[in-house]
């Protein structure tokens, strides 16, 4: 699951679905549009695909408040 931005490495941050399809709708399942995103911090990205779940990226959610609940 990803949100904000969703985007490819080196390539302009997505704020709308559609720009997310654009750039990225052949390597994902879903898109859910909730309108355009606001804010200029990138999203946190986390692996739930293993086992405690890895952050990849830390973004707008630090780190430290995501270990409390992982």
């Amino acid at each position: 699951m990803t949100a904000t931005s969703a985007n490819l490495s080196n390539q302009p941050e997505c704020a709308r679905a559609d720009e997310v399809i654009k750039q990225i709708g052949n390597k994902i399942d879903a898109v859910v549009d909730f309108g355009r995103t606001i804010g200029d911090k990138v999203s946190t990205v986390i692996d739930v695909t293993c086992d405690p779940p890895a952050i990849l990226r830390e973004g707008a959610i630090s780190r430290k408040i995501i270990e409390k609940y992982i």
